[in-house]
């Protein structure tokens, strides 16, 4: 997604030196909404949980190895106001049995 890249382009990182030109006028990632429609695999996640969202009872379980990744896909949750809960690295053994508890229940949402 374009988010990902924006601040290496903003700041003319190497490789990136003239990139900004090919991002939308006033794009800024940290001011606005996320936009799923540009990116093709975010805008195929995003009909697939809505398609899930509106069809079943189902839980979805999202994987990276990446913890931007996980905020993309964090972001995406609620600006589409789907409930979820995050699992990373960084939590406590405790923390994330809770978590996992809390993901199980079948009251949850």
């Amino acid at each position: 997604h374009p988010d990902l890249v924006y601040p290496a382009c903003r700041d003319g990182k190497e490789g990136f030196e003239s990139a900004v030109q090919f991002f939308p006028a006033g794009y800024d990632p940290e001011r606005g909404r996320l936009r799923p429609e540009l990116s093709g695999k975010l805008s195929i996640l995003d009909c697939l949980l809505a398609v899930v969202k509106s069809t079943t009872t189902d839980k979805v379980v999202l994987v990276s190895n990446y913890t931007q990744t996980l905020d993309m896909f964090e972001r995406l949750c609620a600006l589409r106001n789907y409930g979820f809960v995050r699992l990373d690295g960084s939590m406590s053994i405790k923390k994330r049995a809770k978590i996992v508890d809390q993901f199980n229940d079948p009251n949850g949402q």
